[in-house]
């Protein structure tokens, strides 16, 4: 775990040998700020986001391969009590236990834009000064807010188009609004669909595989195909008013998979999708689009100054 010192940094791009586990563990400091995290986390209050960089969490957990090997060179070692070895261990097995992030075959750029995503929702989910903080971002968030009709006593579903070109904010905007509301949904899901790199119907698959995972958090939905996909989202999410936000959506194919029609979701819902396409927004009858344009020239000094 990078967080956890589980693994040196390397300079190269490939994948850190498995025999990094072991001369992690041979690192007392290391080992030491490692089973303090446990004690601390129950403290503090404050969460605990491991990273696994290319360490399987089970090998953790149940303390195999290089973990086993490691636990048994310091068992012979005079200068580590079996108390303190014992405190390691258990200190790993509930580090392996918490919910983080896997990174063995998946995109670097993908899964740290998870996590940041993550840490922005924890930090800023009473939206707090984020929008103040981006140049240009309060006035188009009041603008979307009304758009989104939030608080409202109205039980409608909602789609609401982002248009503009690349690079002009469509998901930041889209990443603060999602900050913003989504305490207030019963379930939430942000969606970055150009990050699938699966193409055809083994592609929107697993879009719908990861939109049902995040809403239903069931880490095993049973989708062969498209159809059988859209037949789960309308069953299982009619009744549930939902956050959704499908970032970067660039074909019809993609949007008939995951959100085609209003009652597939349940009242006061909202579905957010940002595209480049507006032509696809509207073949789509949002029910309306919002253009996000670049920086008025006062903003645009603002963010050089």
């Amino acid at each position: 775990m990078d967080s956890m010192a589980m693994s040196p940094q390397r300079s190269s791009p490939s994948p850190p040998q498995s025999s990094s586990s072991l001369s992690s563990l041979s690192s007392l400091s290391s080992s030491t700020s490692l089973y303090s995290t446990p004690q601390w986390k129950h403290d503090t209050g404050l969460k605990v986001l491991p990273v696994f960089y290319y360490v399987n969490p089970s090998a953790i957990q149940n303390q195999i391969e290089t973990f086993a090997e490691a636990f048994a060179k310091h068992e012979d070692d005079p200068k580590v009590s079996r108390e303190k070895l014992q405190i390691w261990k258990t200190a790993l097995r509930e580090v392996g236990n918490i919910s983080g992030w896997h990174l063995h075959d998946r995109p670097k750029a993908t899964v740290i834009r998870k996590i940041t995503r993550r840490i922005v929702s924890e930090l800023y989910g009473d939206f707090s000064s984020l929008s103040k903080e981006l140049v240009g971002m309060e006035s188009r968030v009041e603008e979307m807010m009304a758009f989104l009709g939030i608080g409202l006593e109205l039980d409608d579903v909602r789609f609401i188009g982002i248009w503009g070109m690349g690079g002009v904010g469509k998901t930041a905007l889209a990443e603060v609004i999602y900050c913003k509301i989504s305490n207030q949904f019963e379930a939430k899901s942000f969606i970055s669909v150009s990050s699938i790199r699966e193409t055809g119907n083994h592609g929107l698959v697993s879009l719908q595989k990861q939109l049902l995972y995040k809403i239903l958090k069931e880490r095993e939905v049973n989708i062969w195909d498209v159809h059988g996909g859209i037949d789960v989202i309308g069953k299982r999410l009619h009744n549930r008013k939902v956050l959704i936000v499908l970032d970067d959506v660039d074909e019809k194919d993609q949007l008939d998979a995951l959100a085609r029609m209003h009652d597939w979701f349940g009242p006061r819902s909202r579905i957010i999708i940002t595209s480049r396409d507006k032509h696809l927004l509207e073949r789509y009858h949002m029910d309306m689009i919002y253009r996000v344009k670049g920086l008025e020239d006062d903003k645009a000094l603002e963010l050089f100054s």
